[in-house]
């Protein structure tokens, strides 16, 4: 794959944002710059250009909710017209109906039904223009992505050297754990069998983590990492200021390697993904010397390839033929039927949700003041979310 383009994942993560508003919402709110929770990255995942891909195809999402909002209204608004007509028939008295007494304001069922009948074709013609949109840009997420400004929100770095974690499973970002294993070496044992000739060589945890990784390094991708748990991190400046860029000077690193028990764990990551960019699998090597031991944990994960619903662009042709083209205009009667529908719910909901989002940031500052175990972890990726849950069998 050539160095600057995106791996497979990100061009189906950022095609299937073009594609779902609600994946769009979602991509938009986990990196959003009001969140005070750790984003890790340990994936093949360009979560920069998925987050612009995400912004630029907002804009379309939108205006196409607001058009059939409007729409809809309109077509709430004839229904309520409607129903005051026939109240106004049923209250009126005999002496009105032989004097001609009538409220010519009022809109006669006719002209409601004529309204609504035009609104629902409008709404087509939206729906229509959307998907034919939508389809083009989903085929073109690299056009003009680099010019997008996304300084409005959070995006991991690639360089990060500690992974926060909410809940029980450290191994952010890297999938489900298939296998874990743990023994313990004994450090006496080779010291009594040792002769005169034999001289023994002390060793620190700092020395066989470096020795692994060099042993390692040539043949896989491969970092060290603190495995932190998220609730600990309040009143520690030295954390909080590392959870948006995620890495820790080499000094200020090296001292919470010490710490190398069940809070602050110290792991080497060996990751390898498969030829064909579909699963990643992640090997996490920690040890804990002690003075007449050697504790040795190895864990297994696997990240599955990304799940059939987000493969938009492998399930569609790239251009599209006539018959392509009658499917869409078909289809989107459906899809204005169901969004007309959908388009109070999505209208009355953005505006009561306002507030929260405009007041979200000092919510969260007063949840962190209050809650000295508020926690900062992650308790999953953006990759992990879409991954594919069903059993299969891999070949890498």
């Amino acid at each position: 794959m050539p160095k600057n383009q995106p791996s497979k994942a990100t061009r189906l993560l950022a095609s299937y944002s073009c594609w779902d508003y609600g994946f769009n919402k979602k991509i938009r709110y986990k990196f959003r710059n009001t969140s005070k929770s750790f984003l890790t990255n340990s994936d093949s995942v360009d979560y920069a250009f998925v987050v612009k891909t995400a912004k630029k195809a907002k804009v379309l999402h939108y205006i196409y909710l607001i058009a059939i909002f409007l729409l809809g209204l309109s077509i709430v608004n004839e229904f309520i017209n409607m129903y005051q007509y026939h109240n106004y028939l049923d209250n009126l008295t005999v002496e009105d109906i032989s004097s001609g007494n009538f409220d010519v304001d009022i809109k006669t069922p006719t002209e409601s039904i004529l309204t609504i009948f035009v609104s629902i074709v409008f709404a087509w013609f939206a729906s229509f223009i959307y998907d034919f949109l939508r389809y083009k840009r989903t085929f073109n997420i690299a056009n003009d992505i680099h010019e997008i400004d996304i300084k409005a929100f959070r995006v991991p770095s690639v360089e990060q050297n500690i992974c926060i974690f909410s809940g029980k499973k450290p191994f952010i970002g890297s999938g489900n754990i298939s296998k874990n294993s743990s023994f313990v070496l004994s450090i006496d044992k080779a010291k009594k069998l040792a002769t005169d000739e034999l001289e023994i060589i002390d060793f620190s945890e700092d020395e066989i983590y470096n020795t692994i990784q060099n042993a390692l390094s040539a043949t896989n991708q491969t970092i060290q990492k603190l495995y932190i748990s998220g609730s600990l991190l309040n009143n520690d400046a030295n954390l909080l200021s590392a959870i948006d860029g995620g890495k820790l000077k080499q000094e200020i690193w090296q001292k919470y390697c010490e710490n190398n028990g069940n809070t602050i764990r110290r792991y080497i990551c060996v990751t390898n993904i498969s030829q064909s960019e579909e699963v990643q699998s992640s090997f996490f090597i920690r040890f804990v010397k002690s003075h007449n031991s050697l504790f040795v944990e190895i864990t297994t994960t696997l990240l599955p390839p990304v799940a059939t619903k987000y493969r938009i662009i492998e399930q569609f042709p790239q251009k599209i033929s006539f018959i392509r083209f009658a499917i869409m205009l078909q289809s989107s009667i459906f899809t204005a039927i169901i969004n007309l529908a959908k388009s109070m719910f999505y209208g009355f909901g953005f505006i009561f949700n306002l507030p929260e989002r405009v007041f979200e940031k000092s919510r969260i500052n007063k949840q962190i003041k209050e809650n000295p175990l508020f926690d900062y972890g992650e308790k999953s990726s953006l990759r992990e979310d879409v991954a594919d849950t069903s059993l299969q069998t891999f070949y890498n």
